[in-house]
This record gives C-alpha cells, sequence and structure tokens, in this order.
C-alpha cells in the first residue's frame, strides 16, 4: 500500500543509494506467520510500525509478494515478471529475490524489533522454492529496514537444495522508476551494482550469511557526521547521523532564516543521531548549517542547500441547508450527488477535483498565496447557498491545520428530476450477482421502477430489498419518493442462479439494467446500461468492474465499479479504497457518479503514479454473518482513456479495499485493449453499439450513440435484408418475433460509418 502523506523524501533517488556487501551469521526470525503469500502469485500488506523513507517517498506500510519483492503500493497482475515495465506498475519496490517464486511447505514471518527511534522491521521467506513449480525448497532470505537510519539490507541462507532450472533467473536490488534503480550484477560476495542494466538472469544463490546493503545518500556529510532531509508542508525534518556515539555530543543548526536550533545526539544503530523539525515562513531555498559537537568543543560542520514548498491540506464538504441558515445543523446531511470543484491559485485555475460529499485537497505555495475552490458543476436540482460568491477561499500559512469548510446547498427546480442508474455485476458458473445504485439527482420526490434483464440462462433467486415482481429472465422494485436528498442512494440487490448443467467458464452473458419512467427526465441517457460480462469460476465480492471492457477505441470513456463487502464477523467502522489509475487513462477527466454512501476523495501524485482515495469514514457496515441482506458498499466513477493510444495498448486497473485496520483486500484486476480484435478487420467500430439481449426471441433493444446511426438492415445468412428500421435517439426496438430461428446479420449505416453486428435468433 502507498501511504500518500504530506511528507516525501527530498532529493534523493535510488540510483545515489550507497551499496556495500559483507557475511554474517544468519538467524532464523521468530514472528507473526504469513500463511496468505505461500500461495502462488499471491501478496499481501504489512503494517511496518514506523515511517520508513525510501527513495522520493514516505511509507508505513509494505506489500509482500510469493514472488520475492515487496512494494510500497498494491501489486498488478503479472507481478511475477521480473522485468523493468512490469516493475513501473508496481512502483516503489525491494527485490531480495524477485522471479516466480513459490511458497508450498514454507513459511513466511515477519516482525518489529527494538524501541523508537531505532527499530528495525524484518521479513523473512523461509524455505521458499525458487520456482513455483519446483518440488523442492531451495532459499530463505530476510528484508530488514532501519528505522530512522532508513537502511535496507537482505540476507540469506542457501539451504539444502540446489537452484531449480526452472525458474528463468531472478533479479536482485531497488527499484523506484523505470529510470531510477539499482540491481545486482551477480550473487556474489562482490556483486555489482547499476542503475543502467536491469539484471534479470541470476542463476545462483547467494552464500549462506551473505548480506547486501542499501545505504540512503545524505544531503551533506563531514568527517564525523552527516545530515538527510525529508521535507514536510511547514518545513524540513533533519536527520544527523554521527560515525560514532558518546555520551555528550550535540548537534546546533542555523535554518537560514534567522532561526537555530540544537539537540543531544542519541544512540543508534549505526552510531548516533539527531532530529530537528524547522517552519519556514515562505517557500525558497535556504543555507543551512550544521555543527557537531563533543560536549562544549566543535568537531565538524556541514553546510548545505534546503530547497521549500510550504503546503497546507484542506478539507472542502458539501451538505444540505434545510432551514438555509448556512450551518450545518443536526440531521442536515452530506450531500452524495456528484460534484466537480475547480481550484484556483492566486486567480489561475490549477485543478478540477471530482467529489460528492467531499475532498481533502492539499495547496502549495508561499505564505499569503490564495487557493480558490469554486464548485463548476453540482448535481442539475442543486444550488449554492452559501458563501454567496460561490467560492471557499483559503490563504496559505506555515501552521498546517486548516478548519474544514463546506458549502450549503439547496434545492431548485422543485418539480424536474432526473433519474440515473449505476450497475455492477459478477457471472458465476452456477450463481450471480447484479447490485445497483440508483438516484434523482433533483430534490422533487419522484417514484421509480427499476428493472433488470438478465442473460435467460439464469433464473430469478432473490433480491434485496424484495422485489415486487420476477419473471423468468427479470427483476423488478418499485421505489417511492426517490430525491437528491436521498441519503444514501438507495442500493437494491438481484441474485440469480443457474440450474444444471453449470455455465462454461468463459461463456458471454448480458444484463440491462433500467430505470423509469423516461417520460418527464431531464435526461434519459442515464437510465439504462447494459453490460456485457463473462462468465468465471469462483469469484470474491470484493471487485472491480469495468464498461465497456475487452478491446476499445483510443479516447472511450470508461464507467469502473467497485463493490466492497464486509465478509467478517463484525461492523467495519471505516472503510477506504485505494485505486492507482493507469498511465494509460486521463487522470484529469475522472468523475463520480454515484456512491452508497457518504464518501470523501482524496487525490495523490508523486509525479509518476496518480492515485485516488476513496473514503467512507464512519460507514459502520455490518458483517455478512449477522446481517447478509446489508452488508454491502458500492461507488462508480468515469475516465477516459488518453487518445492516441496504439493498438495493442493494455489498460489494467485493480483496486485495493482497507477495512479498518484490517490487511488489504485486492481486487481483480479489469483489462481493456485499445484496437479490435484481428478476426473484426473491415469492421467499422467508431461507435459502440449495444444490441440486448442476443441470442433474442422476440424483441431486440438497440443502443448507440445519439446521432451515429439513423438506420439498420437485418439481413439473413444468404444475404436477402428481411427487415429495415430507423434509429431514433440513438435507440431502436426491434420485434424480431416472426423471424425463423437462425444466424442474421445487422449492417448500422449513418454518420458513424457502416458497422455490422451478428444477430442470434431463437
Amino acid at each position: 500500500m502507498l501511504t500518500c502523506g504530506v511528507t516525501a523524501l527530498h532529493a534523493q533517488t535510488v540510483a545515489s543509494y550507497s551499496f556495500s556487501a559483507f557475511n554474517t551469521a544468519y538467524t532464523a526470525l521468530a514472528g507473526s506467520p504469513l500463511a496468505t503469500i505461500q500461495q502462488n502469485n499471491h501478496d499481501t500488506t504489512i503494517n511496518l510500525g514506523f515511517t520508513f523513507n525510501f527513495a522520493n517517498g514516505s511509507y508505513n506500510d509494505i506489500t509482500v509478494s510469493s514472488n520475492g519483492q515487496l512494494s510500497f503500493k498494491p501489486f498488478t497482475a503479472n507481478d511475477l515478471i521480473n522485468d523493468t515495465l512490469v516493475a513501473d506498475s508496481i512502483g516503489p519496490m525491494l527485490m531480495p529475490l524477485w522471479d516466480d517464486l513459490g511458497g508450498d511447505s514454507a513459511t513466511a514471518t515477519y516482525s518489529l524489533l527494538g524501541t523508537a527511534p531505532n527499530r528495525i522491521f524484518k521479513f523473512e521467506y523461509s524455505g521458499w522454492r525458487w520456482s513455483s513449480s519446483s518440488a523442492t525448497n531451495a532459499i530463505s532470505m530476510q528484508v530488514s529496514l532501519y528505522e530512522t537510519d532508513n537502511v535496507i539490507d537482505f540476507q540469506y541462507d542457501q539451504g539444502p537444495t540446489p537452484y531449480d532450472t526452472l525458474s528463468g533467473g531472478a533479479t536482485i536490488g531497488l527499484f523506484n522508476s523505470t529510470s531510477d534503480w539499482q540491481t545486482l550484477s551477480d550473487a556474489t560476495a562482490s556483486p555489482t551494482p547499476s542503475s543502467a542494466l536491469f539484471t534479470t538472469d541470476i542463476d545462483q544463490k547467494p552464500a549462506s550469511g551473505q548480506v547486501y546493503r542499501w545505504t540512503p545518500p545524505v544531503a551533506a556529510a563531514g568527517n564525523n557526521f552527516s545530515v538527510s532531509s525529508y521535507h514536510n508542508c511547514s518545513g524540513p525534518h533533519l536527520v544527523a547521523n554521527t560515525a560514532i556515539y558518546t555520551p555528550g555530543m550535540g548537534v546546533k543548526t542555523w535554518y537560514g532564516d534567522a532561526g537555530t536550533d540544537s539537540a543531544a545526539v542519541t544512540s543508534g544503530n549505526f552510531g548516533g543521531h539527531a532530529t530537528f523539525d524547522h517552519v519556514y515562513a515562505f517557500s525558497g531555498t535556504y543555507s543551512v548549517k550544521m555543527v557537531l559537537y563533543n560536549g562544549a568543543a566543535a568537531i565538524d560542520s556541514i553546510q548545505f542547500s534546503y530547497e521549500h514548498v510550504l503546503c497546507n491540506t484542506i478539507y472542502i464538504g458539501f451538505f444540505y441547508d434545510a432551514n438555509s441558515n448556512c450551518v450545518q445543523d443536526a440531521g442536515e446531511l452530506d450531500i452524495v450527488q456528484p460534484s466537480l470543484t475547480e481550484v484556483d491559485s492566486n486567480g489561475v485555475p490549477v485543478d478540477t477535483i471530482p467529489a460528492t460529499s467531499g475532498f481533502y485537497y492539499t495547496t502549495y505555495g508561499n505564505t499569503g498565496d490564495v487557493y480558490d475552490f469554486k464548485p463548476v458543476s453540482l448535481a442539475p436540482g442543486y444550488s449554492i447557498n452559501c458563501p454567496q460568491s460561490g467560492v471557499i477561499s483559503n490563504t496559505l500559512q506555515t501552521a498546517n491545520n486548516i478548519a474544514p469548510q463546506s458549502f450549503a446547498i439547496v434545492c431548485g427546480n422543485p418539480s424536474d428530476f432526473d433519474l440515473a442508474i449505476s450497475a455492477t455485476t459478477i457471472s458465476g458458473r452456477h450463481t450471480g450477482n447484479i447490485d445497483m445504485l440508483v438516484s434523482n439527482t433533483y430534490c422533487a420526490p419522484q417514484n421509480a421502477t427499476v428493472t433488470v434483464t438478465f442473460d435467460p440462462g439464469y433464473a430469478y433467486s432473490g433480491s434485496t430489498p424484495p422485489a415486487v415482481g420476477h419473471t423468468a429472465s427479470t427483476i423488478t422494485w418499485d421505489i417511492n419518493s426517490l430525491s437528491a436528498l436521498t441519503a444514501p442512494t438507495p442500493a437494491l440487490h438481484g441474485s440469480i442462479e443457474r440450474p444444471l448443467p453449470w455455465f462454461v467458464v468463459g461463456t458471454p452473458v448480458d444484463y440491462m439494467i433500467t430505470v423509469t419512467p423516461a417520460t418527464g427526465d431531464m435526461d434519459t441517457t442515464n437510465n439504462t446500461v447494459i453490460i456485457h460480462d463473462t462468465i468465471t469460476g469462483s469469484f470474491d465480492p470484493n471487485h472491480i468492474q469495468v464498461n465497456p471492457d475487452g478491446y476499445i477505441a483510443a479516447g472511450t470513456k470508461l464507467t469502473y465499479s467497485i463493490e466492497f463487502e464486509n465478509t467478517g464477523n463484525d461492523t467495519a467502522t471505516n472503510i477506504y479504497v485505494l485505486d492507482t489509475i493507469p498511465a494509460e487513462l486521463d487522470f484529469n477527466s475522472l468523475q463520480i457518479k454515484a456512491a452508497s454512501a457518504f464518501m470523501n476523495i482524496v487525490k495523490y501524485s508523486d509525479g509518476i503514479h496518480n492515485i485516488i482515495k476513496f473514503d467512507f469514514p464512519n460507514i459502520n457496515l455490518p458483517d455478512s454473518v449477522h446481517h447478509p441482506e446489508n452488508c454491502t458498499g458500492m461507488f462508480t466513477y468515469t475516465i477516459n482513456a488518453k487518445n492516441g493510444l496504439p493498438d495493442g495498448t493494455l489498460i489494467h486497473n485493480r483496486a485495493g479495499i482497507y477495512f479498518d485496520d484490517n490487511e488489504v483486500v485486492m481486487t481483480n484486476t479489469t483489462e481493456n485493449i485499445i484496437g479490435q480484435p484481428l478476426n473484426a478487420a473491415g469492421i467499422n467500430q467508431q461507435s459502440r453499439i449495444d444490441m440486448f439481449p442476443n441470442p433474442a426471441t422476440t424483441e431486440l433493444m438497440v443502443m448507440t450513440e445519439k446521432g451515429a446511426y439513423s438506420s439498420l438492415a437485418i439481413t439473413n445468412s444468404m444475404g436477402q435484408q428481411v427487415l429495415l428500421q430507423h434509429i431514433s435517439n440513438g435507440q431502436a426496438k426491434v420485434n424480431v418475433k416472426s423471424l425463423p430461428a437462425g444466424i442474421y446479420y445487422i449492417t448500422f449505416k449513418g454518420t458513424g460509418g457502416s458497422t455490422v453486428k451478428k444477430l442470434v435468433k431463437m
């Protein structure tokens, strides 16, 4: 897990770490076991117990993999492949022996040793198989992370069995990005570290007791001590490390802004250290001087430059101001409808933030700089009551303790309504689930009917809340008085089952979910969701789904739905989801569509990765053991694939779900591919077309982009046209009841070009 706080390592790269190798006795670790990563290609996240600084980031957690790698962010699919492209998608990472390893009959253990500020986090792979296909246990190894000093050790024990040639070769080293790494040339007593060659073919074990150590660079160094600097919003955190420790040693610091400070040196893992924290009033470059004393005698000094960037973190919220007094009184709800807020810095637009209930934002600059937050898009039934200017302003200050601020929202257009539906599905061999969020973006209460049409290969099994009706392939709910003030957004659940014989994994299945009435609805484009899904084997209820999936054109708008279920045995008080947005997606196009509960948004960026935190504080989600009907949550967002992506580009997305203080639960991985299948050459796919159901028996529903196609013609397998119909506003209902069973082809014509789709008539 990537811990995205305001602290970041100042001016450090992995390439600048110093490397050393030595040998000392290997001692097996006695600590907490981790059974989860003994399975092939599995990982789990562990809290370090302290903040560890690595390269250009600070972290409180680390994700360990069965494949001999430890990452400071959640792993992605195919994380066993040790090459730079995969490594970049994984992110900052330690690689004691990265390869396709296996943990069958092995153990994984971790422990926190010592006392602050000199603790050591240790993780051990014990009796690990070099190849996941191997039948023998080949090697043990430990990773040690040192608090304050931020030193990294890899140590090895050869074990009784030789290297297994089933593996293609391993990587040992550190990785930050495709332009910043160190890997070792081999596993000898004196390997050569390189930041130019990414070694992937190590095929020998390090000797028993062999230690490979990496030490972070220092801001400056004298003969007797060195200094590392870390950046906080208000100023630097400086650590002076002495080569030796003697009682009575101390350090005095001059910060370059007339401020000074002194601290005693305390004993550490490697000599001694003294720490300093300072607040700068302005961003800029400061000349810092530190002097090391032994008693009253100055024995060494260091002078270096520190570049400071001042920052504040502010919370912006939205609430319904029922009595229009501009104060969130008891009983006045937080808004759960989507919004988009523009952020200006000294009058210049610098960002836009999608949200529902609220968001956290970090501002940068100098004391006195003004940031303005202006909602540019609210649910159409809302308007801002306070502040009257429609703008919340924050002036940058040295103390990072900004009070939360909120927009007071009131209702307008009392007679209008806009119904919208979001949905996600899981399609198993013998059971399936459909989960939906339905909303009205205006305040006037509106009755609504939600209908799910599912694949006829399934049968109705159940629903929550109870449906008002169902047929062989539909489920229907009636919802009364749906309003933008409904909080949370009503969640619907449908269960379906497959009678014997069960579906074959990989079989395509389709769903259509609609909310009505459409007459009088201010926007009918969000009243229908069509999902093309694929039968899977066993599935986890904590999952992510993308629509459309598979092959897409560059620039396509994707809808991601993430669902979480409390499968524990007690209420989950706080839940949040971290999603590292794939680099192939346009981060600035992200918009929230719906959420099942109060949700805050936090955007993070480390210059390489863009991360969204979807935070559900105080959600108090019941557990599935005692409350199986009310133990899930869900949210949906849209984001565009970048324009100009070459054909064949893969877009993978995977999220981490955190229930209170438990280990992260990783979702499945979605996949999109830019382009079209090779067997679809010659078919124009500029505009997407959805046909449901297919196979069809009596009626076929067609939906496409409004204005893209004006007509459709159906021909049989002999090339004879059997039906011609116009398409109005991107939709058409086609009566196919009279057509004989068989294979047909539908040709769509219009401004979107000419596209051919296959239809199966039952």
